[in-house]
């Protein structure tokens, strides 16, 4: 381990680059943005397309494991909730899944 005899120096942002100056316009869209703590979360309950999402793939996924296994590739539609998107199908069976960022 390497020692420094020089004193660590804190500025009011530590570990910020003291000569960058930020752009103001930027720094008021940071502010305006809320954190990700605060963003709102949606429950498994209240979101249908998520619920739906997750019962399909406990449902189908075995069955698409056991067609990769005896195949040795996908021969069957299923990509569409197996990798979900933040766009609603447009081949799958209703009702329509969908995975977002808040989910």
């Amino acid at each position: 381990v390497r020692s420094s005899s020089f004193a660590a120096v804190s500025t009011p942002d530590e570990g910020a680059d003291p000569w960058h100056q930020p752009d103001p316009q930027t720094s008021q869209q940071q502010k305006q943005q809320p954190a990700p703590a605060e963003k709102k979360r949606i429950s498994f309950a209240s979101d249908k397309r998520l619920r739906v999402l997750l019962e399909r793939q406990a449902r189908k996924l075995p069955g698409v494991l056991r067609e990769l296994q005896q195949n040795g590739r996908k021969t069957s539609h299923w990509a569409w909730w197996a990798f979900p998107t933040d766009k609603e199908g447009f081949s799958e069976p209703p009702p329509r899944t969908a995975l977002t960022l808040d989910t």
